[in-house]
C-alpha cells in the first residue's frame, strides 16, 4: 500500500487473521480519500451500520454479484 495508492479498497468484513473494519481504518488513516467497500456473508443491519459509520461506502452481501460493483 505504501508504494501505490489504490482508488478503492474491497475487503471482507471477517477473515481468518484479521478484521475488515480494522483493515479499512488502517488504509483510511494513510489515505482518507480512499473509497472502501466491504463485503460479508454474515452482515446484519447493525454490522452494516457500524461499517458505514466507520466510512465504508457500503457493505455488499456475499456471494458477491460482480455487476453490483459497476
Amino acid at each position: 500500500f505504501h508504494l501505490s495508492h489504490p482508488d478503492v479498497l474491497l475487503a471482507d468484513l471477517t477473515f481468518p487473521d484479521g478484521e475488515g473494519l480494522a483493515l479499512m481504518q488502517e488504509f483510511l488513516a494513510s489515505d482518507p480519500e480512499l473509497s472502501a467497500i466491504l463485503m460479508s456473508a454474515y452482515a446484519d443491519i447493525a454490522t452494516t451500520v457500524d461499517a458505514m459509520r466507520a466510512a465504508a461506502l457500503t457493505v455488499l452481501a456475499k456471494p458477491l454479484a460482480l455487476d453490483h460493483l459497476m
